[in-house]
């Protein structure tokens, strides 16, 4: 989350107009509210897949979790 505290900086200089982040989403409950407070007003969200068995071809050894 440094880097994020560390961007958002240049939004309130006014040498970012927005702060934007991609994520996986596996950790965004953990930092919404630091996200939130940092400038972040847009998020994208990247889905591999929410097929099981796509999902272990692509991320061998990782799981898939419902949310």
């Amino acid at each position: 989350m440094n880097l994020i505290a560390s961007l958002s900086r240049h939004i309130t200089s006014g040498k970012l107009e927005e702060l934007t982040l991609t994520t996986n989403g596996s950790q965004l409950s953990k930092y919404a509210q630091q996200l939130a407070d940092n400038g972040v007003k847009r998020l994208n969200v990247s889905l591999d897949t929410l097929d099981r068995e796509k999902f272990k071809k692509l991320r061998v050894g990782a799981i898939l979790t419902k949310c």
